[in-house]
Formats: structure tokens, sequence, C-alpha cells
């Protein structure tokens, strides 16, 4: 095979720089992924973390995933007081020069469990103990999976659904959570105020959250948006599990960069903290152009006007903080005559504690010559 690249009208120029990228299909591309294999460790080929997407791949691997998204000071082991020391058990906490270790109880998951043939009630449900990893479909109209499940007074739950096939806008995933009497107080539908203000948007999320107020017997029903659609393509993954503070999805707003010399221009990064996560986290760049610098920077925030009615947003939005990085091109910089791709990372950095490093992005930066240089190279016949 031969790939050919050219400009539309066959026009041409020095400037005219392009970078083709041939890559061999990961597991998140193809309709069926096969069996999980553990991320590479090459820095800046761990495929783009997904929070909240239908797409995202939910496997038995996820909670470890998590852990090592967030770290927290190593447990010391509690010690029994004894006749002679008088004292009380050791308090649990950090252990000075201990490296930080992944957020307890973020173990492998069970073996996914398939739904029943026959469970559209509550009758028929399918009893499941969490964390649990269901795996079924909405094969016809009108399906309904329900499912059973044990709760404690207090519990922090996560309820993650991926859609390996056939999703949105074919399929929307609605699932319902029921007390022991049938009645429903929580779905994935987010509602809240639509744009221009003018009427309320309804949306089926991937992921939602909730702390049970009330221990005991609970329900879970999937099914589609509405009793009109089915198809043995309508397949789920179903994932219940306790709420993991972590770092959630790192954007960086700009594609690119070019720097004239002299020049500042400005990374924008956006972090998401997800699950009640609370803690610092560090935003690095490797592989700068010779004579650029990284320096902190602010910026004023707009106002953003009066509050809006926007539902049950700590459910289904994560809360989220602005970094913003300048880049300085010194005016002695040497320009690039192709970019240099820059891989943006970050740490979670938890009582000075940190993680490991977390591939984001790569971000490709030129240094461009000043207008009198240009000149000059063109005065000179060295273009």
């Amino acid at each position: 095979y031969f790939i050919k690249v050219g400009s539309f009208k066959g026009l041409g120029s020095p400037d005219y720089c392009y970078q083709l990228r041939l890559t061999p299909l990961e597991n998140g591309d193809l309709p069926h992924p096969p069996a999980e294999r553990p991320a590479p460790e090459h820095l800046g080929r761990e495929p783009e973390w997904k929070e909240r997407d239908f797409e995202r791949v939910l496997g038995q691997t996820h909670l470890l995933r998590l852990g090592a998204r967030t770290v927290e000071p190593p447990q010391a082991p509690p010690t029994c007081p004894g006749p002679e020391s008088g004292g009380t058990p050791a308090a649990s906490g950090s252990a000075a020069g201990h490296p930080p270790t992944p957020v307890s109880g973020s173990g492998r998951l069970p073996d996914p469990v398939e739904e029943g043939l026959s469970n559209n009630s509550f009758g028929e449900a399918l009893a499941v103990s969490l964390p649990v990893l269901v795996e079924g479909a909405i094969e016809h109209p009108g399906d309904v999976d329900t499912f059973k499940f044990q709760v404690g007074t207090g519990d922090r739950l996560a309820f993650e659904i991926e859609t390996p096939e056939s999703g949105t806008p074919r399929f929307n995933p609605r699932l319902g959570v029921f007390d022991s009497d049938g009645r429903e107080f929580l779905t994935n539908v987010y509602k809240r105020i639509g744009r221009n203000d003018q009427f309320y948007l309804k949306t089926v999320e991937p992921k939602t959250l909730y702390t049970f107020r009330l221990g005991g017997e609970h329900f879970l029903q999937i099914r589609d948006v509405t009793s009109r659609y089915g198809d043995p393509g309508f397949r789920y993954r179903l994932l219940i599990r306790p709420q993991v503070p972590h770092v959630g999805d790192i954007q960086v707003l700009e594609d690119r960069l070019n720097l004239k010399q002299g020049q500042a221009r400005k990374l924008t990064v956006t972090t998401a903290q997800e699950e009640g996560f609370e803690h610092d986290i560090a935003v690095t760049l490797e592989g700068l152009p010779e004579g650029v610098q990284l320096l902190p920077g602010t910026q004023v925030e707009p106002d953003k006007g009066p509050p809006l009615d926007e539902g049950e947003k700590d459910r289904f939005v994560p809360k989220t903080e602005k970094a913003i990085l300048m880049l300085l091109a010194e005016a002695s910089a040497p320009a690039t005559s192709m970019p240099r791709l820059v891989q943006v990372s970050a740490r979670v950095v938890i009582d000075g504690k940190v993680g490991p490093r977390l591939a984001v992005k790569r971000i490709p930066v030129m240094v461009t010559a000043s207008p009198q240089q240009v000149s000059s190279l063109e005065t000179g016949g060295k273009r």
C-alpha cells in the first residue's frame, strides 16, 4: 500500500509542515475489546483517560486503574495496648519516608455476572454482591433487566455503564434504583437548565454517584430510555462499586503552540476531581524546545452570571480546577524547523506524597523566527 500526502490545488511552501502517524488499533478502537492487557508503560502511549463516556472500557482491572490515579499515605499497623504499656492503639496515619501506595480496597473485580434471561420484575431480580460487574443486553423493545443488592447506611457507590457495541444515539441506557418498597429514588438521567435558559435539558449519563441514607435491600433496573427500542446489539456493562477519590479527566485546551522569539503563550489545563478527591495535582511539561521556559501564570475568570438550576449536579459532574502554564520563548531561542512534541503529564500529591506520572497529552510546539530574522535570511538567500 502507498499513502500520498499533498495540498489542495497543488500549493506548497516550506511552511507547509505536517506529521503523519500510523498506529495499530488499540483495545478501545475495536467494537469487541479483547481480553484486557496491562497499559503500556512507555510515557505518552497510554490511551487517553475517559472518565464519563459510554465507550470507555469497564473491566475487572477498573478499580486498579482508579487506584493508580491517586495515592494515600500508608496506614500504620494497629497495635494492641498491653497491660505493661498502658497505652491505646496507635492511630493510623502516614508513615514518614514510605512511598505512596494505591488507594485501599482497589483490588481486581470478580468475574462478570451475566444477566438472566427472565429478570424483568422485582420478583425475578438477579441477586448480586457488591462490587459487581454485570454484562447484559436490552435485546428487544420493552426488555428490562433487574438486579437486587444490599447496601449499608452511608455507603457511597458509583454506578457506571459502558456500551461496547451500539451506543448513543441508538442505545440510550437508563438505570433506576429502587428501595425495598419499589419506590424509584435514583436514575442516571441528568436534568438541568439548557441553552438560553429557556428549557430543561435531560441526558442519560454514563456515571452516577450516590450516598445511601438508608441501608438494606435495593433493586436496580436497566433498560433503554424508551420502551420502543431493543436489539441484541444493545449490549451493556454495568459496574457498581465503592467510590474511589481520584483524578479524572485532564483536559488541555490548546492542541498546538507556535511561539515567536520573545513571545509568551499559555496552556490551559483543566483537572477533574472525581468522587470527593480534594488534593493537589502537579502538572509538568517535558521536551520543551531549547530556549523555551515554563512559568506559572494566572488569568481573570469571567463573570459566571446569576446561578442557574443545575439539578443534582454532584451526581453527574465532577468538580474541576484550572491551571495556567505560560511558555516563554527567549529572544535568543533558536527557531525550530519541525514541531517538537511536548509531553504534558500530571502527578497526584497527597500530604507530600507524589503519585505515579500520568500521561495526559502531547502538544506540538514550534519556535518561529522574528520577522527581522526572516527578512535577513531571505536577503541572504538562505530561506
